[in-house]
């Protein structure tokens, strides 16, 4: 398909999208948007692209923010349908599955820091500069940046480049955690080059899951993105160092912490509503996922085969058992949106007391010597 605004070009499993408005300072209006999903789309599909580069024309800017002149005089429910199609467009960018690199030469700001954000990797000029102006035309972003910027770079600096409108820096954003690196304007072609052979060469699953993990882990409440995570400790199992590390500790006493912990867990769902109080929850989330994450699959495959040698059936057998230990607490906020917290408490209490008490009167102790 040709595009109006966009140039597309690949070369050895890398597709460099490039934004082609350099006399609007590569500005989004409502056409460039949807080539870009349509270029996005085309690259997600297309088996031969391993990484994607995305790029503004000219010198001067990467994308310099949404096209004030074609929304100036949009109603509000265009701006709406705008506003959405640009979200739409940021989200699939971060979960097209693979890498996506935004090289930044010059301004990006407003929806253009918006649109680097949302990249897995952001490499930029010395000449860089970034923000969020909206607050100076009485808006604020629209494409979701408060919310990416707010775990780029943490609560102070989002709410300052936010209410401020202030432009920062390659520098600083880089120190802030905005951007991935920043290179010197004339060596910006040379390290993205280099960075995406080095991409493009490497085993693709595991990139794609890297890609797919570390986004949900992001957005996710910690058990809930550790239920995406857990397939991922098939690879544990077939490590010795943590097959060694399971039989020196012995499994049973990992296994009923886990369960203390779903048992607590279930107690402070029923009984906090703080939202401050709520970082406890999700400690207990964190203890209670990574148990069953990483100890579950090993507990089963060791008792149900027992042979200490995990093949990848073995794996599969612990893994679905450890997604289904984890989804029960997800299971139990349902619950308590549709039946009251009580009702999620006495959920995940059963659930606690029937796997402590089975693991304490069924399951041998299977304690060995790491030799």
């Amino acid at each position: 398909m040709a595009f109006h605004n966009l140039l597309s070009a690949d070369q050895h499993g890398v597709r460099r999208i490039t934004i082609n408005r350099p006399d609007k300072l590569n500005a989004l209006n409502c056409e460039t948007i949807g080539e870009l999903h349509i270029a996005f789309d085309q690259a997600r599909d297309d088996d031969n692209i391993r990484v994607v580069v995305l790029a503004g024309s000219g010198e001067k800017a990467f994308v310099a923010g949404a096209d004030i002149t074609e929304f100036a005089t949009a109603t509000p429910q265009q701006a709406q349908q705008f506003s959405r199609a640009g979200q739409q467009l940021m989200l699939k960018i971060e979960r097209l599955g693979k890498p996506v690199i935004a090289r930044v030469q010059g301004f990006a700001l407003g929806g253009g820091m918006e649109l680097a954000m949302c990249c897995h990797l952001r490499i930029a000029s010395q000449k860089a500069k970034f923000g969020q102006p909206e607050i100076n035309l009485g808006i604020i972003p629209g494409f979701g940046g408060t919310q990416r910027l707010l775990r780029l770079a943490g609560r102070g600096a989002a709410l300052e480049l936010c209410l401020t409108g202030v432009q920062i820096d390659a520098a600083r954003a880089l120190a802030l955690g905005v951007i991935t690196r920043v290179v010197a304007a004339e060596k910006l072609d040379e390290e993205i080059d280099a960075l995406t052979m080095q991409l493009a060469n490497a085993a693709m699953l595991p990139l794609m899951a890297g890609v797919v993990t570390t986004r949900s882990s992001q957005w996710a409440p910690v058990l809930i993105a550790a239920c995406i995570i857990v397939p991922q400790a098939i690879v544990a199992l077939m490590s010795p160092s943590v097959g060694a590390t399971a039989q020196a500790w012995g499994r049973r006493p990992l296994l009923l912490i886990g369960f203390g912990a779903l048992a607590i867990r279930g107690l402070l769902f029923a009984t906090v509503s703080d939202p401050y109080a709520l970082v406890a929850v999700q400690l207990f989330d964190g203890v209670t996922a990574a148990v069953f994450a990483v100890m579950v699959p090993l507990i089963v495959a060791d008792v149900a085969f027992g042979s200490g040698h995990f093949s990848l059936a073995q794996g599969v057998v612990g893994t679905a058992t450890g997604i289904g230990a984890s989804l029960s607490t997800v299971l139990a906020g349902y619950a308590s949106d549709k039946f009251g917290s009580s009702v999620a408490f006495a959920g995940l209490s059963g659930i606690a007391v029937v796997g402590f008490f089975t693991i304490v009167l069924f399951m041998p102790e299977t304690r060995r010597s790491a030799g």
